[in-house]
């Protein structure tokens, strides 16, 4: 007879194996979609089209994140709450769902998502401007808060993710012209009024912002750094579920040989 926990090994083994291959497909698709993404330099872009670009991110006036302080160009800062079950006595119904939750807690709900900044992206003496809210954020500066709310059963955690100030970035989209942009920017998106006076100052810059009609994404990192890892991750994870997947099919016949 199989035991409980040899069958939770089992599962484990393939569920997890089949889990990261389809990881690993997903993987691949970002792989394949950024190796055919031509990389531009900031001073030979053209517009209409979707492309690579890489510069250190500066911005035009003063940004701090929110939960860490850190002097940054670019911020998203994500509200969750957490609400802690209190069952009267003798509340079957609430008993029940506490004991299926740790400690009494229920799971974070998300409450709000705010952005704040935009910046300049520089290349030598060539520019863009670039406003990331919309984007696929590939950064990894995050940092989280968790506060009580007093007298009520409720924790709110922030969580922050930002782009420091001086950053090599890379962005992925469809470059614009400033004019045609600017409206759709101060009217859609907001921007503080220094921000909005410098970009006005900054000539006929190309500009990337979510136009909702392609890919856009903003990575704090080097484009070639960025295909990179995407390829690194997709080899890896299919590596790694074939792995775990083959482990398990070879405890499954271990197994079913030891009992004939």
């Amino acid at each position: 007879m199989i035991s409980d926990s040899a069958l939770l090994l089992f599962a484990v083994c393939i569920l997890g194996g089949l889990g990261l291959l389809a990881w690993s497909l997903l993987s691949r698709a970002r792989r394949n979609l950024l190796a055919g993404i031509e990389e531009a330099a900031l001073a030979d872009l053209g517009f209409g089209r979707t492309v690579g670009v890489s510069g250190v991110a500066d911005a035009p006036a003063p940004l701090a994140s929110p939960v860490s302080n850190t002097p940054c160009v670019f911020y998203e800062k994500q509200v969750d709450v957490q609400h802690t079950l209190s069952p009267e006595p003798g509340d079957a119904g609430d008993a029940l769902a506490m004991g299926l939750t740790m400690a009494g807690k229920l799971g974070w709900v998300g409450e709000s998502v705010d952005h704040a900044g935009g910046f300049f992206l520089m290349d030598g003496g060539a520019k863009a401007f670039v406003f990331p809210r919309g984007a696929k954020l590939r950064i990894a500066g995050e940092h989280q808060n968790s506060v009580q709310d007093p007298g009520v059963d409720v924790t709110r955690r922030i969580t922050e993710r930002f782009i420091p100030q001086g950053r090599t970035v890379c962005v992925i989209g469809r470059p614009h012209r400033l004019d045609e942009a600017f409206a759709a920017i101060q009217r859609d998106i907001g921007l503080p009024p220094e921000t909005l006076k410098k970009l006005g100052e900054a000539g006929p810059i190309p500009c990337f912002f979510d136009d909702g009609a392609g890919t856009f994404i903003v990575a704090d990192m080097a484009f070639p750094d960025l295909r990179a890892d995407a390829a690194e991750s997709a080899d890896s994870l299919f590596w790694a579920g074939l792995a775990m997947l083959g482990m398990g099919v070879f405890l499954v016949i271990a197994f079913v040989f030891r009992l004939i």
